[in-house]
């Protein structure tokens, strides 16, 4: 099997490129830092910096590689065959006839998004849901580039030599507007759990364009004075965490409620992260001295059992899926995690806060095989940030 360095410098020697310019359409972590916003989006930096920076003092984070936004650009930009766009949209209510004639004589995909949002009233959510229906079928009626799929192809692949044939992989939003110390857009655009093989890869990354354009996300933008088609969309491939027969949570690297800096707060549940980050659970939370970490003594001052009444995990029907099921009665008077695994996610929060300089939110994943604990996001927390600011 292949190590992480051999599969990137593999990927790296053949991966595809943009038409014209010549960007790589793919960039692996360990070439990715928090500057790298503008090319692969909040997430893919965020994930980058984490990688190359942490990851060799200890930080175990997964490996894994983001399409930047050349490739985005890839798909809007081509020209489509005539007659792509006939069988898109049929279902728009008849006041918004023109906006269909306009997308039926659209060129590429851009002019046809720009037609769908020619006008719109974003406060309008009966014509925003119509419209921005339209806006994804087209993303998903347009063809993926061969350029675009076969970088695809290829970074998969370099992923597949490092963990496994046909790894499983999470294949995640990252907008050029998310996750900043001002804004975030967090939660705004798809990401899908347990992709597995080249055409789900493929179908899902397209997936993940198409969320762009979801009726919350264009109404959003529109009310705040943006427009929706001047970001671009980056999306992340990266190796799955079998946290979904384990826990997975977040962490905020001060009180969540009151803006504490001296604690840390840790949420815990079973299954795959996706209802935690949701709100769908109730958690285990812990709470977490920051200075008794740094003693090495005994830190966690507060713990509440939570109902943790579902999860989320692979379908048993096999293939690619995710369901939601009830936990049984026995594991939710149990605890998530240990006193011992809180620590350590304690420490890790630590090492990133001091890392970034700044208060963050985190997502971490426990590997049920390994028992490992991982780190799968980091952004800056923003909520007592904005009120301190303000």
């Amino acid at each position: 099997m292949e190590d992480a360095a051999t599969a990137e410098a593999t990927a790296d020697r053949h991966q595809s490129r943009a038409p014209g310019d010549g960007s790589p359409l793919i960039v692996w972590f360990a070439d990715l830092g928090r500057g790298d916003v503008a090319r692969v989006g909040g997430k893919g930096a965020s994930l980058g910096e984490l990688f190359r920076e942490l990851r060799p003092e200890g930080l175990p984070v997964p490996n894994g590689f983001c399409t930047t936004v050349e490739a985005y650009h890839a798909l809007v930009d081509a020209p489509v065959a005539p007659g792509t766009w006939d069988r898109v949209g049929d279902e728009l209510a008849e006041d918004l006839r023109e906006v269909r004639r306009r997308v039926s004589s659209a060129g590429t995909l851009r002019q046809a998004l720009g037609a769908c949002f020619e006008g719109a009233d974003g406060e309008d959510h009966v014509e925003m849901h119509a419209r921005t229906s339209l806006a994804r079928s087209l993303v998903l009626a347009a063809e993926v580039p061969q350029a675009v799929r076969g970088a695809l192809a290829q970074g998969y692949q370099a992923l597949c030599g490092e963990y496994g044939h046909e790894v499983d992989t999470a294949v995640r939003s990252s907008a050029t507007g998310e996750d900043s110390a001002e804004t975030s857009f967090a939660g705004q655009y798809e990401s899908y759990l347990n992709i597995r093989g080249l055409d789900a890869v493929v179908d899902h990354w397209a997936k993940c364009v198409a969320s762009l354009f979801t009726e919350r996300a264009v109404s959003y933008q529109l009310t705040h004075g943006l427009d929706p088609l001047a970001s671009a969309l980056a999306v992340v491939v990266m190796k799955m965490v079998r946290s979904d027969i384990a826990t997975s949570g977040v962490m905020f690297t001060l009180d969540p409620e009151s803006g504490n800096p001296g604690v840390l707060h840790v949420s815990s549940s079973y299954g795959l992260g996706e209802l935690v980050v949701q709100g769908v659970v109730s958690p285990d939370s812990f709470t977490v001295w920051k200075e008794g970490l740094r003693r090495g003594r005994r830190a966690i001052v507060h713990r509440t059992l939570g109902a943790k009444d579902k999860k989320l995990t692979y379908s048993m029907q096999g293939g690619t899926a995710t369901e939601s099921v009830d936990v049984a009665a026995s594991q939710r008077r149990q605890w998530s995690l240990t006193r011992e695994e809180v620590h350590r996610l304690g420490e890790m929060g630590l090492q990133i806060e001091e890392h970034y300089g700044r208060p963050m939110d985190i997502e971490w994943a426990k590997d049920g095989y390994s028992g490992e604990l991982f780190i799968v996001q980091a952004r800056p927390e923003t909520v007592h940030a904005q009120a301190q600011a303000a």
